[in-house]
């Protein structure tokens, strides 16, 4: 069996994999995989997982070739603001320095092991065109997800 798994600097599902394997059968075959990212970015490799799987890949082949996914997968996300995301301890070292409460304009930030300061823009639109770039940046990609918290809509729009 292979877990994909939220980053385990973003959320505890990780660790307590990791508890919960060590109290199972060592009969049983369990490999563990940190995305170190959020739901979107560890479900499109989890479906690509279940793919691989049901074709026929062994673990150990399936877990080397989600291990490869990893290191090409990107996520990039725009804020209303950043004044929460650095109350809960998944920030990097320099994003209280970069992304202060009163610091104007739309905050963009890079999920990869922790959330990083990406820039920011001065409105929402060009932070939306700075996804398109960076989108730019790794073509041909194998996938793309588009993520909402708040506005349907606008991510309809973004992903169209």
């Amino acid at each position: 069996m292979l877990g994909v798994h939220l980053g385990a600097k973003i959320s505890g599902t990780y660790n307590v994999a990791v508890t919960a394997i060590k109290e199972a059968d060592e009969n049983y075959h369990i490999r563990l995989i940190d995305t170190e990212t959020t739901m979107m970015e560890a479900g499109l490799l989890t479906i690509e997982a279940a793919q691989r799987a049901e074709a026929g890949m062994e673990l150990g082949e399936l877990e080397n070739h989600i291990r490869d996914l990893l290191l090409k997968a990107h996520t990039l996300c725009i804020l209303d603001n950043a004044r929460y995301l650095g109350r809960g301890g998944h920030t990097s070292k320099n994003f209280k320095e970069r992304f202060t409460p009163k610091i104007e304009g739309v905050p963009l930030v890079e999920i990869k092991g922790e959330i990083k300061p990406y820039g920011k823009r001065e409105n929402r639109s060009s932070a939306i065109m700075t996804l398109f770039q960076y989108v730019e940046n790794y073509s041909p990609m194998r996938s793309l997800a588009v993520e909402y918290a708040v506005d349907r809509s606008e991510a309809e729009l973004v992903a169209t």
